[in-house]
């Protein structure tokens, strides 16, 4: 989205509809926004320094749509712990039994729950769930001491076949004093998304809709036992193959948007991409943020299946604790992590509708052009700096260069130094 309009550009030089044509002065407020972004590091990026009281809402300066960045005192707090609580590497030991260390089973009549090397995310083994009975059946892990009242993320790679796909879970409990379950989170059914090649073979591509044909598709995969990657450019609705030969794919990438959908086939149909759909992966991860109640004690993860048929692999597990939570609708951070008076934060973060001065630097910066234009002097690989330099010929126009100069370098002091980054630190305690 630009930072100005046509309409305010021919207000601002007092033109008239037609001259220049809006599609050059579209061009010029691109290029006039790409200088504003490159000038001020992200024209949407804002730096807030608060010396923390009290209270735990920090309330920022303006409405914000991402937080980039936390320190304090200026070390970087993650908005989760980087010290999980699962030491998921331990699923790699053997204690002699053939079974993970740390993880629990719970096996139906029928299922056969295994520590597996079929398929793996990022271990040697992950755990297995291969369904033969109706009722479920889960893996456990040891619980884990937490803190009650606190918030926690819950995240693992899951595998399934075709059979389990709409009935598989990762979730999060809760447990009193007692090991009974106060609180039980559960993520969305895991679903496949990749179907494996019967056989290795070529891969081919082809959209529903002619108009695709600038997009490239990247299949990630096995070829010849070793991991390779081919590109596979669009044609529209004309099947394009690739040379290599996968046997087992990892994941596929679309480079750009389609109008169609973007069917992947080996025999089969391996996966389909929707217009807007970017890729697609074998290991699906799975995530689900949780709260702890008041008689909370333990934390427990569960890979859980509830098919009577199918199989299902995880790995890849991590239960980390919130340090903070953004609340966007009141433009304040709540604080989880305890700080002491006297703490500086600095937080980074976009907001959700830029300064004014962005705007009219955009507007100013674009009618800089439009000047250049009109009076005959190159606007081709020139930039803003070049423009200050040129010589302008025309009615008032070399008097409203200046008045233009004038006003952007003033704007762009004001935003580099103060609208888009706080000069001092301010006392921010709402109790």
């Amino acid at each position: 989205m630009s930072y100005s309009s046509i309409t305010n550009v021919r207000r601002n030089l007092n033109l008239e509809s037609y001259e220049p044509s809006d599609a050059i002065i579209t061009s010029f407020i691109a290029r006039a926004d790409v200088e504003i972004d490159e000038k001020t590091g992200g024209a949407n990026l804002f730096v807030d320094t608060i010396e923390f009281q009290k209270n735990s809402f920090i309330k920022l300066s303006h409405d914000f749509y991402e937080i980039k960045e936390i320190t304090i005192n200026g070390v970087e707090m993650k908005e989760f712990n980087t010290n999980q609580f699962l030491p998921d590497g331990e699923v790699e030991d053997d204690d002699g039994s053939d079974a993970p260390l740390y993880w629990n089973e719970n096996e139906s009549t029928g299922d056969t729950l295994t520590w597996d090397n079929s398929y793996q995310f990022s271990l040697n083994r992950s755990l297995k769930i291969a369904k033969g009975g109706a009722s479920a059946s889960y893996w456990y892990s040891d619980d884990e001491t937490i803190d009650t009242k606190e918030d926690f993320k819950v995240t693992c790679r899951i595998k399934v076949d075709s059979n389990s796909s709409a009935n598989t879970y990762l979730k999060l409990l809760f447990l009193d004093a007692d090991e009974s379950t106060v609180k039980t989170y559960t993520s969305s059914a895991v679903t496949i998304e990749i179907t494996q090649p019967a056989a290795a073979g070529t891969v081919s591509i082809a959209s529903d809709n002619t108009d695709d044909t600038s997009q490239s598709i990247t299949i990630d995969g096995l070829v010849s036992g070793i991991r390779d990657v081919e590109v596979i450019e669009l044609n529209g609705t004309t099947s394009v193959a690739g040379i290599k030969s996968f046997s087992y794919i990892y994941g596929v990438r679309k480079s750009d948007d389609t109008e169609g959908i973007v069917i992947i086939t080996r025999g089969s149909t391996v996966c389909t991409l929707t217009a807007k759909e970017s890729e697609k992966a074998d290991w699906i991860e799975a995530a689900i943020e949780g709260s702890s109640t008041h008689d909370s004690q333990t934390a427990q993860v569960q890979l859980y299946v509830d098919s009577a048929t199918g199989t299902a692999y995880g790995d890849h597990f991590s239960l980390r604790k919130r340090n903070w939570r953004p609340l966007a609708a009141q433009k304040t951070i709540y604080l989880i992590q305890q700080l002491v008076p006297g703490d500086v934060l600095d937080v980074t973060y976009l907001r959700s509708e830029v300064s004014k001065l962005v705007k009219e630097l955009s507007r100013d910066i674009a009618s800089l052009y439009v000047l250049a234009f009109l009076s005959g002097a190159k606007t081709s690989s020139v930039n803003y700096e070049d423009l200050k330099n040129i010589k302008i010929i025309g009615a008032g126009w070399s008097g409203k260069q200046k008045v233009l100069i004038e006003r952007i370098e003033s704007n762009l002091h004001s935003l580099t130094n103060y609208d888009n980054k706080s000069p001092d630190f301010s006392v921010r305690d709402l109790g």
